[in-house]
């Protein structure tokens, strides 16, 4: 399940980029 895996590192990394102002 590679595709889940990608999916849970891209919603970390928009989550990290919304806290960016």
């Amino acid at each position: 399940m590679e595709g889940v895996s990608l999916k849970r590192l891209l919603k970390d990394l928009m989550d990290l980029a919304d806290q960016d102002p």
